[in-house]
């Protein structure tokens, strides 16, 4: 039984991706922290915009309330 409803939440969590391997991330910029001065933008990792420095980034998003 455990099994089974781990196996349906794990399956549920790896078809729920947004984005898939070539898909194109809109750029934004956010706050790195909500009481800091940096900013993130994805422009910074572009390798068009930046002078030819290429990066793969993984995004991971938290959100607590």
């Amino acid at each position: 039984m455990m099994r089974t409803f781990s196996l349906i939440c794990l399956s549920g969590f790896l078809t729920a991706q947004t984005y898939s391997i070539g898909d194109t991330v809109k750029d934004f910029s956010k706050e790195i922290c909500s009481n800091g001065e940096g900013d993130l933008s994805l422009y910074s990792y572009n390798g068009g915009e930046n002078g030819g420095e290429h990066h793969i980034i993984w995004i991971n998003l938290f959100a607590t309330w």
